[in-house]
């Protein structure tokens, strides 16, 4: 189960810097801001659920156009997470 969500951690990533890129449109950020949303309520108790839930109102943001640098921490920090699952 913990690889199945650094997978999706990782693909989260790379769409975070896809679309913060231009080269996808926001609306396929919405799968994985509600991906984010409820894994963070499901495991509420932790750091990273927090700010996996902080994460994932960014990933909000940036479905209604707001892009900042932020989304290139969004996606280190989701990478790393990534990484971490599948050592």
């Amino acid at each position: 189960m913990l690889k199945i969500l650094g997978f999706l951690d990782l693909i989260t990533a790379v769409i975070v810097v896809f679309v913060q890129l231009g080269f996808l449109g926001p609306a396929v950020l919405k799968f994985f801001a509600v991906y984010l949303l409820i894994k963070g309520l499901l495991f509420i108790k932790s750091l990273s659920s927090v700010l996996d839930i902080a994460c994932a109102a960014y990933l909000l943001l940036m479905i209604f156009g707001l892009k900042f640098i932020l989304a290139y921490f969004v996606a280190v920090y989701l990478f790393q997470k990534a990484v971490v699952s599948f050592a």
